[in-house]
């Protein structure tokens, strides 16, 4: 539909966004990894949890993170024994979905503080900032997740759905989601222009805190009114602003840790 409407859609190389070309204190054009720059009269950045990685001034602001999930794979008879299942949320261990009809696997997430990679670094002109990028399956094929991500399904699937105990674990693997797994400090969305341009022709729509995506059938029509400039899109709270950091108190855990602490990532121990 999007294409109907003239969207034009560019992929690979062409599509990587690597950087903002500037001249004279407006922005010039997005450049991308095969060394073209795209133009235009606005600019919408949509990153998720790559917003730090190709706009590093945003490392104060985002932190990219990530969770681990895994799957079962469940019989005919169980599969229609959870049928509208609703999702089950054990605040201190974890949450599992509805069975998928077509691959009969039931997805599994175990609750933590999240994982980082901070293999980034950003000078502020006062200090040097390690942000986190994310650790792509994509470019990492064959990591799955660390020993203590599975331990901690295993450990959900024995407490909240005991019969499926010892079943094989399917599909591990880490999560920054689609549409990126970066929180902000209080979790209110990053929706404002970037305050070093003031002509008001980039806009920053990211930070979705992990929960985004429920949001998908309408957070387009306010990231619309942002950029036209509208109230509804550009709340006080979704705006540029310094954010208090602290701990998570809603998820379990002291501290969120780096991937290569728990075995993934350059310079870590071995791999699960």
């Amino acid at each position: 539909k999007a294409a109907k409407m003239g969207v034009k859609f560019i992929g690979g190389p062409d599509g990587q966004m690597v950087g903002i070309e500037e001249e004279n204190g407006k922005v010039k054009g997005v450049r991308v990894a095969s060394g073209k720059v795209h133009t235009a009269s606005k600019y919408i950045l949509c990153t998720g949890a790559a917003s730090p990685g190709v706009l590093p001034e945003l490392a104060p602001h985002l932190w990219s993170k990530c969770w681990t999930l895994g799957h079962i794979e469940v019989t005919d008879e169980e599969l229609a024994q959870f049928k509208n299942c609703p999702v089950v949320d054990n605040r201190e261990l974890g949450f599992f979905f509805e069975p998928d009809p077509e691959t009969r696997w039931i997805k599994i997430c175990n609750e933590f503080q999240g994982y980082q990679y901070r293999a980034g670094e950003y000078n502020d002109g006062k200090k040097t900032i390690k942000y986190s990028i994310p650790y792509y399956a994509s470019e990492h094929p064959g990591e799955g997740i660390p020993q203590e991500a599975m331990d901690g399904i295993k450990k959900l699937i024995d407490a909240v759905i005991p019969q499926f105990s010892g079943r094989k674990i399917h599909g591990a693997s880490i999560c920054w989601c689609t549409v990126g797994l970066q929180d902000t400090a209080d979790r209110h969305f990053l929706f404002d222009y970037h305050p070093k341009y003031p002509a008001k022709e980039f806009l920053l729509a990211t930070g979705d805190s992990g929960h985004g995506f429920k949001f998908l059938p309408i957070i387009g029509s306010y990231i619309a009114d942002a950029l036209e400039g509208k109230e509804r899109g550009l709340k006080p709270e979704w705006r540029w602003h310094n954010r208090p950091w602290g701990h998570d108190d809603s998820r379990p855990g002291e501290r969120v840790k780096d991937l290569r602490e728990v075995g993934l990532g350059e310079g870590s121990a071995p791999k699960l």
